[in-house]
């Protein structure tokens, strides 16, 4: 043990004798603590080109997506600038013409790039050709972590990652070739009402600016436009769209009584009743006469003198020249005396019931027939003149006299005036001018077609058959509902018409959008083409690979307004009108919307691309299921929720229409 110890001594001793520099060299070769330290250092800057890197790439991706976005909806702008050829622009050539659409590109662009803060060095420009624009812009985005990471692993003199270049690569191509032709189906029911109607007509008209070319001499590209609301108004086409509709039969006389009234001196309450006159009244026994303004004096109740002999026609018996008595009536008990007076007269009728008779040459109705009435010079009572708002007075129940003459039921020929001239007779059934029917309310009413149609029914109603061999419904309404006074108006390539016409649309009535997506269909078919007046109107073929067909349908909201007969249906929706204007059967066709998705089917299948929009609609999925499944794709398919997206919505459908579109 000692010599043990002895040696442990010895060691330390001869550690103690060797030099400081010789002891540092020693512990630096043997301490391993610096490892970590350097280590350290080289993994932080992996670190902060891996992780660091990911966070500065997604916001250089944000940056350049955004970039890239505003410079193409900067080039879109330019080239609708260009092609609408506003009065700003219209008399700029060359060189001015092309800076003025740089001016504004750039100033589009500076509205909607929203990271110019985060880049350095940007510039703008843009490269114009007749053929396409091509926004070009550049500049650098500094990153947060890559440059300290690339900093710590390459030193600051290699550094190439402190900033990252940014460069947009499309373009905008400007194409011409192809005929286009669009329908624009538009909501003008009551709901557009105020600034909603404003904001549609202000987009409505620029997509006409946009689609139809300045130059047609090649190619063309036509609008059309079908503005709707309870219906569609076919305008001048009605007839032929919906069928003609009989003309009123001629009326040349009208007769209730013969003579003048003969004045009445006295009345006796005998058995039968005796009458005088004041003179020879020329009556003769078995004529009929009608009698009123008897007077009486004393009596009461309700079987006084003047209550039982008033308004009321006789058979007269016992003439003499200047008296005759009523056949069948006894006055012995009735109460009060005559008392004399001017006004009082017996009327001599032409009819035993003293009813009206007509005279119309080769008239066609039968007995129980309703007929309306207007248009009668002279004897203006038989005209049945509350047309549409009235119940049982806009009609006539007639008996047959023969094939030129029937009589009006209930009428009182002694009362009214002489005719004099003029006047139509019309039949009141389903196709009729005039249409008789039931109401909801289980009343009777009368309602006069309009210029407006319905859908159509039978066989062909999701088709685009020529009406010519299936017309579209004929639309009767009441007062409580308005059928736009703007008509539709067939493809064209005169901008100023179109816009004239969309500047008159106002917003009233509900909503039947089944029929108008109906029309914007028949407005590109070919079938409906016979019923345009000019070549310029009539739709291209289907197969004409030259030929694109396009529907762009704007609603706000519910589709309420189906037809039964020709009138709103009795299951229409809320916001369809009063049940007074609604007929006693349900729809025809049933729900309006599926209605509305059957004819955009069968529309697609024909070969027209659909757009749909939504304009501030309600959360009905009904609405929203419609607007997509009508659309050609999801990428038809567009919702606005102001004024302003609503315009922007129309130029951009409008720039895809005419194929302004990004090429790279």
């Amino acid at each position: 043990m000692a010599r043990l110890a002895d040696c442990f001594s010895l060691r330390r001793f001869a550690g103690h004798l060797q030099s400081p520099p010789t002891r540092l060299v020693r512990r630096f070769g043997a301490d391993r603590r610096g490892n970590i330290a350097i280590i350290f250092v080289f993994m932080l800057g992996v670190l902060m080109l891996f992780v660091g890197g990911a966070v500065d790439f997604t916001r250089y991706n944000t940056v350049r997506a955004d970039l890239i976005e505003s410079m193409d909806a900067a080039g879109l702008a330019m080239a609708q600038i260009d092609a609408l050829n506003g009065p700003e622009i219209k008399d700029l050539s060359g060189e001015a013409r092309e800076e003025y659409l740089k001016e504004q590109g750039k100033k589009f662009f500076q509205e909607n790039f929203k990271h110019a803060s985060l880049v350095d060095d940007l510039n703008v420009d843009f490269e114009l050709t007749t053929s396409r624009i091509t926004p070009k812009a550049t500049g650098s985005i500094k990153t947060l972590f890559l440059g300290i990471g690339g900093m710590l692993q390459f030193g600051s003199a290699n550094n190439n990652l402190a900033a990252l270049d940014l460069a947009t690569d499309t373009a905008i191509v400007r194409r011409d070739d192809g005929n286009i032709e669009v329908a624009m189906v538009m909501d003008i029911t009551g709901s557009m009402g105020g600034s909603r109607i404003t904001d549609l007509k202000a987009a409505a008209k620029e997509m006409v600016d946009i689609v139809v070319r300045e130059d047609q001499s090649e190619w063309y590209s036509k609008a059309a436009l079908v503005p709707y609301s309870m219906g569609v108004n076919a305008g001048s086409y009605a007839s032929q769209a919906r069928g003609s509709i009989p003309a009123g039969k001629t009326i040349t006389n009208a007769v209730g009584k013969i003579g003048s009234a003969q004045n009445i001196t006295n009345v006796e309450k005998l058995n039968p009743v005796k009458v005088t006159t004041s003179g020879s009244h020329g009556f003769s026994n078995g004529d009929t006469v009608w009698i009123e303004g008897v007077k009486r004096t004393g009596g009461s109740g309700s079987c006084r003198l003047d209550c039982k002999i008033n308004d009321a026609a006789y058979t007269v018996t016992s003439v003499t020249s200047n008296t005759f008595k009523l056949s069948g009536v006894d006055g012995t008990s009735w109460s009060g005396s005559y008392d004399s007076s001017s006004g009082d007269t017996a009327t001599k009728c032409v009819t035993t019931k003293c009813e009206v008779i007509v005279t119309a040459a080769s008239h066609g109705f039968s007995t129980d027939d309703y007929v309306h009435i207007n248009g009668v010079v002279g004897m203006t009572e038989i005209n049945n003149d509350v047309m549409n708002s009235g119940y049982s007075d806009d009609v006539w129940r007639i008996t047959k006299v023969d094939g030129n003459t029937f009589t009006l039921n209930g009428s009182i020929g002694a009362e009214y005036n002489n005719y004099t001239s003029g006047g139509s007779a019309w039949c009141t059934l389903q196709g009729c001018e005039y249409y008789y029917f039931t109401n909801s309310d289980n009343d009777k009413r009368a309602f006069k077609v309009t210029s407006c149609v319905s859908e159509r029914i039978g066989a062909e109603k999701y088709t685009d058959a020529a009406p010519s061999s299936a017309s579209v419904g004929r639309l009767y309404k009441g007062s409580g509902n308005t059928c736009p006074s703007a008509s539709i108006v067939p493809l064209s390539t005169d901008k100023a018409a179109l816009k004239a016409s969309i500047d008159t649309y106002a917003a009233s009535g509900s909503t039947a959008g089944q029929i108008g997506v109906a029309w914007g269909w028949y407005m590109l078919s070919p079938s409906f083409g016979y019923m345009w007046p000019d070549a310029e109107n009539v739709p291209g073929p289907y197969n004409d690979p030259e030929v694109t067909k396009v529907a762009v349908i704007m609603t706000d909201g519910e589709f309420n307004t189906p037809y039964c007969n020709g009138v709103i249906a009795d299951n229409a929706g809320s916001g369809s009108g009063g049940s007074a204007d609604h007929i006693n059967c349900n729809a025809t066709n049933g729900n309006p919307y599926t209605q509305a998705k059957d004819v955009c089917e069968a529309m697609k299948t024909a070969g027209v691309i659909v757009y749909t929009i939504g304009f501030d609609i309600s959360s009905s999925t009904n609405v929203t299921d419609l607007l997509n499944n009508c659309a050609s794709g999801p990428d038809q398919v567009y919702y606005a929720a102001t004024g302003d997206e609503l315009k922007d919505i129309y130029r951009q459908i409008g720039s895809e229409i005419t194929k302004l579109h990004i090429g790279k």
